[in-house]
Parts: structure tokens; C-alpha cells; sequence
């Protein structure tokens, strides 16, 4: 734990270093990375609103719909294990 409570950096400890997420432009779904078939989409950056690439392709619908049967499914037997397990 970090002084003043909490387990992240509180807001007035100075950040000392920096982090990049490398954007792939794949979805996740049922622990495989895969390029998606729906909408054309881009990454903003935050600070000036700037459009970044490459653009990729969103999750369709049937994406959508297996992800969301995968996490239904994926529930069950995690609501079941302890926390201390998880």
C-alpha cells in the first residue's frame, strides 16, 4: 500500500516513468486475438484529440454475439470459485 492509503499512485505522487499500450487493432475473444470484420475505427489521442493509425476493424455483430455467449458461459464457474482463488 502506498502512503495515504490506496494501492495506485495517489494523484500527487509524480509519475517517473511512462507507459505505451501498443495498438494492434485486434479483439480479444475467447483468449485469441483477431482481426476484426466490422467498422472502420481509430485510436484518439487523449491530449490533442488527434487521430492516430492505423485504423482497424471493429468486432461485428456475430463477434459481438460469440464474446457475449463466451462470457456467459465463462461466469458460472468464476462465480463459483473463492476469491482467494481467482
Amino acid at each position: 500500500m502506498r502512503p495515504g492509503g490506496g494501492f495506485g499512485a495517489p494523484a500527487f505522487y509524480p509519475v517517473t516513468r511512462k507507459e505505451y499500450i501498443m495498438i494492434e487493432g485486434c479483439n480479444l475473444i475467447g483468449g485469441a486475438a483477431l482481426a476484426g470484420t466490422g467498422i472502420e475505427i481509430h485510436a484518439t489521442e487523449a491530449a490533442s484529440g488527434k487521430t492516430l493509425g492505423p485504423a482497424w476493424k471493429g468486432a461485428s455483430d456475430d463477434d459481438i454475439s460469440r464474446a457475449c455467449n463466451l462470457a456467459a458461459a465463462a461466469f458460472i464457474p468464476y462465480r463459483q470459485t473463492s476469491v482467494e482463488d481467482r
